[in-house]
């Protein structure tokens, strides 16, 4: 069925994402946020894509039943 430790843990990620933001902006290094977007970005559209996997694997289900 559709897990929903995925969505937690993107959820996760944005907070991540918030909070390193606000850190690198007090220390000064603004040129790392970008990195630190993009790679927590990745991540987080491979677990978009792995939700979509699975959320057409319900609707088959349903579909079939």
């Amino acid at each position: 069925m559709f897990d929903l430790a995925a969505v937690f843990f993107l959820v996760s990620l944005a907070i991540i994402a918030f909070i390193a933001e606000e850190m690198l902006i007090k220390m000064g290094k603004k040129e790392w946020i970008k990195m630190i977007n993009l790679g927590l970005g990745i991540i987080g559209l491979v677990f978009l894509l792995n939700m979509l996997r699975e959320f057409m694997q319900l609707l088959r289900l349903f579909a079939a039943w």
